[in-house]
């Protein structure tokens, strides 16, 4: 397996109950099939990563069909680059959320082991059913439980995460598919809710890994009902980084029509 102890670091492998590494720790595996690998004193609050409101908004807007234009180009992508070859392919969903994009991208690449990871303990659990036993877990993206050189493909979407985590974890030749917003993501919702609309930064990523390709994808999907809106909004960090007032303005706003802009960038480490 993939994960490593996050108390010291030994490689874990089944135990009876979940997980074991050879310096006795353990870690149990839930009924829905995770492992929580971010010991409590890691944490920076009680409760870190997406709440449930903001993970079931996020889940009626993902099964809505809103973002299959992304899913569509992230499988070409996956497809690609992930096809079989002698041995396991290990790939992984960081800070993954529920899991969406990976389960869907699993349909088509059956012969792919895939792991999902992600801070937030109700977001793991939602993705858990999706993936095969003790193939996701409770992690933090910038002191992740893996194994040095373990992983084949390394997935981030709209997630933050440590390029050097990333680096370590990946095998020599491995795949980073990178996703973030665009310059227009959101644009109708963001000048709604804001003043002044600053543009998305370009991500920045260790120069250690090479640019494989880039790529953007713009689509626009219509929100046919108050709950939409509602939800959209509830997905982003812009929930709680805007006044009631400017929130208020959006929720009753009469736009249905709203831009979806994303970057897809692939990088590679070098062999």
């Amino acid at each position: 397996m993939i994960w490593s102890c996050p108390l010291c670091r030994s490689s874990l492998e089944t135990w009876p109950s979940g997980l074991r590494c050879d310096q006795g720790h353990c870690f149990d595996r839930a009924r829905q099939g995770y492992v929580n690998l971010l010991p409590a004193n890691f944490k920076q609050s009680k409760s870190p990563g997406d709440d449930n409101s903001m993970l079931q908004a996020r889940r009626r807007v993902l099964s809505a069909g809103c973002y299959q234009s992304l899913l569509s180009a992230l499988n070409t992508i996956s497809q690609r680059h992930l096809s079989p070859r002698e041995g396991i392919v290990r790939a992984l969903d960081m800070g993954g959320g529920d899991g969406y994009y990976s389960a869907a991208l699993s349909q088509g690449l059956p012969s792919v082991q895939w792991y999902v990871t992600d801070i937030s303990k109700t977001a793991v659990k939602m993705a858990a059913p999706q993936f095969a036993p003790l193939r996701s877990a409770v992690a933090s993206s910038f002191n992740l439980p893996i194994a040095d050189h373990s992983v084949d493909w390394v997935m981030r979407n709209f997630a933050p995460a440590d390029d050097t985590e990333v680096m370590r974890i990946l095998r020599p030749g491995g795949y980073y598919c990178v996703v973030t917003p665009g310059e227009h993501h959101l644009i109708e919702m963001r000048r709604c809710l804001y003043q002044t609309v600053k543009p998305h930064g370009k991500p920045a990523v260790n120069d250690a890994f090479q640019l494989v390709s880039q790529q953007d994808i713009e689509f626009e999907f219509t929100l046919t009902a108050s709950q939409q809106r509602e939800d959209i909004l509830a997905m982003t960090p812009m929930a709680w980084q805007v006044s009631l007032q400017r929130r208020e303005q959006w929720l009753h706003s009469t736009l249905t029509d709203v831009t979806g802009h994303c970057r897809i960038a692939l990088y590679r480490v070098p062999e």
